[in-house]
């Protein structure tokens, strides 16, 4: 009751997760831009409430990342049952159980388990905002009961199909036009189809067994896009005569070295944090000389897929934004210290498995390295 009113609904929104299980501070703070709760959809904002809740004893602290910030955390079991008290009282979240008889008042829904049943189930619900599953369990959904359960929930703004598995991009998916987080498990599906396009107020889409190696021209026009998750994901280029760009994209994992061309990345302005995958040796030119047009990025993941090819990074042309880079399977020969140190803003330098195979590391410069807090 002593919390100020702004931050009572983010607090209350915690009870969509399971006590004492470890959330994604990421995917929090997604989650509660979906839900409008988020002035101006400024995730600065989400992570300044998410230190408030942290520093009042809502939410535990469970791990962090090499330069400090918060990457994940829990509720602890006594604050999550009181608050999930509150939320049920106030309808403002509901576990639903074979007692209820109808969401008609309920915005938002999550389930623990028996997420078939709960699907194949006939709803007249037509204003539940949220819907999430948090089941442990990888259940496979019929397509069927998909196409029904899209054609339910038309207003939905939130939709977390979590670990269950589909065979295809779901039916009646594209008619939910207020969509704005959508995660998916389809670990077949290869090409995204153009339907998905349709999502014009999308600001996240999460498939992370998803390896997609072709997406429509029509993902352009996707200009709400914040957040790109997938294992793999092939961009393709703009669409001729098309001058605008992905402006609000600030995060992208796992994007194909393929897509790394100027054309590509010069259309991604904002984006902050990138992860590329696959071979890097193939697409060394694009890769190397395109990474300098995100003039924002502070995070960079570098990870060759290729073991028959090696990375030559004194050619590559990092902006001087970075804050953190971390390189994996890139086999590199020479000593990277000398380009490395140049970065004046670099505080996280990871050289992961495989990353060097010399055996000597050395700062040539005498002001090398002016920011570094953290070397792995």
């Amino acid at each position: 009751m002593e919390l100020p009113f702004h931050l009572k609904v983010y607090c209350i929104y915690l009870c969509v997760f399971c006590p004492s299980i470890e959330i994604s501070t990421r995917q929090l703070c997604q989650l509660w831009i979906a839900e409008g709760f988020i002035p101006y959809n400024s995730e600065e904002t989400a992570e300044y409430y998410l230190k408030e809740l942290i520093h009042r004893g809502f939410i535990q602290v469970s791990k962090r990342r090499a330069g400090g910030t918060i990457k994940a955390c829990y509720v602890p079991s006594l604050v999550y049952y009181s608050l999930l008290l509150v939320a049920e009282k106030t309808r403002f979240v509901l576990m639903p159980n074979k007692e209820e008889e109808s969401l008609a008042t309920v915005k938002r829904c999550f389930i623990l388990e028996d997420l078939i049943e709960f699907i194949s189930l006939e709803q007249s619900d037509m204003y539940l905002q949220s819907f999430l599953n948090h089941s442990s369990e990888s259940d496979h959904l019929a397509l069927i009961d998909c196409e029904n359960f899209c054609e339910n929930f038309k207003y939905l703004r939130v939709l977390n199909w979590g670990s269950a598995v589909l065979d295809q991009f779901p039916p009646g998916l594209e008619n939910l036009f207020l969509l704005k987080y959508l995660q998916l498990n389809i670990p077949t599906l290869k090409c995204l189809p153009l339907l998905i396009c349709t999502l014009l107020n999308l600001e996240t889409l999460e498939m992370p067994a998803g390896y997609i190696d072709h997406s429509p021209e029509g993902i352009w026009m996707m200009q709400k896009l914040m957040h790109l998750n997938f294992d793999s994901i092939t961009l393709p280029a703009p669409p001729k005569n098309y001058s605008s760009s992905l402006k609000n994209l600030i995060f992208i994992s796992a994007l194909h070295p393929s897509s790394c061309t100027p054309d590509i990345l010069s259309r991604l302005p904002t984006v902050q944090t990138l992860r590329i995958s696959g071979d890097l040796s193939h697409y060394h030119s694009g890769v190397s000389k395109s990474l300098c047009e995100l003039h924002k990025l502070e995070c960079l993941k570098l990870v060759n897929g290729s073991k028959l090819s090696r990375m030559v990074l004194s050619e590559y042309q990092f902006p001087p934004s970075l804050i953190q880079l971390s390189l994996s399977n890139t086999e590199l020969m020479e000593d990277p210290m000398p380009m490395l140190e140049r970065l004046p803003r670099l505080q996280v330098m990871k050289l992961k498995r495989n990353s060097y195979f010399g055996r000597k590391l050395a700062c040539v410069g005498s002001g090398g390295f002016p920011e570094l807090q953290v070397l792995t």
